[in-house]
């Protein structure tokens, strides 16, 4: 997926690193987050790389914090959420507000 490598190669650098080689001294974690709204549901094959998809990286194996990205896909006309593994609390907080506003 195209956008996982622009996350690893562009956004988690500039964004958590500020462009260094290291997050800051006090950094703990950070959560990239995608949410892909649909007018279709994916295919089988879309939805399997979503669910495998599994980025995280340690900083000095964990000293300096870590990043993880969520990655969460709506189709909200057919109430379907498919997530990872990380993006799991932000489908239930989506979940629940598709089913009390539509």
């Amino acid at each position: 997926m195209i956008f996982l490598k622009f996350t690893v190669d562009d956004i988690e650098p500039h964004f958590v690193r500020n462009d260094n080689k290291l997050p800051c001294k006090n950094h703990m974690y950070s959560y990239i987050s995608f949410i892909i709204i649909t007018r279709n549901k994916p295919s089988e094959e879309v939805i399997n790389k979503i669910k495998n998809s599994n980025i995280v990286k340690h900083y000095m194996f964990g000293a300096r914090g870590y990043s993880t990205v969520r990655l969460v896909c709506v189709t909200p006309s057919q109430y379907s959420i498919v997530a990872n593994k990380y993006g799991k609390d932000i489908s239930e907080h989506l979940n629940n507000m598709m089913l009390h506003n539509f």
